[in-house]
């Protein structure tokens, strides 16, 4: 079983590029019929969103969704999420930061922290670019 942690910007506008990233990394590093378990932070827009579609779409994958606790979290309730999922092992985070921002950059640096893989795809007003 692989994991793939998704981050990003609640402004991310891009399904094909969220869609491409993961496609390429499972093309390029699981065996057929290995299992792929998407995991998002099921925010309502954005990157997170459109993970979750994109999970859901595809025959090859299934979702593990981890909305924040906004009630009991309040403002924290988002960093706290996402560390949760970092926490929780990843084989490769693919991070969709958008403009700097705050959450994904953090989450992504989480990761790096926690050993996990990081591929950043950055939304720079429009001038897309990876790292």
């Amino acid at each position: 079983m692989k994991r793939i942690l998704i981050t990003g910007s609640r402004t991310w506008e891009s399904r094909e590029a969220i869609y491409l990233a993961i496609f390429n990394w499972v093309k390029e590093n699981c065996p057929v019929q290995e299992e792929i378990i998407v995991v998002h932070g099921d925010a309502s827009r954005g990157a997170d969103r459109l993970a979750r579609e994109i999970a859901r779409s595809v025959s090859w994958a299934e979702e593990e969704s981890h909305p924040a606790d906004w009630e009991s979290n309040g403002k924290a309730a988002g960093f706290i999420r996402n560390q949760d999922m970092v926490d929780l092992g990843a084989d490769v985070c693919l991070a969709f930061i958008r403009n700097g921002s705050k959450g994904a950059t953090h989450t992504a640096g989480q990761a790096v922290k926690a050993g996990i893989p990081v591929i950043r795809y950055l939304d720079n007003d429009g001038v897309l670019s990876v790292e």
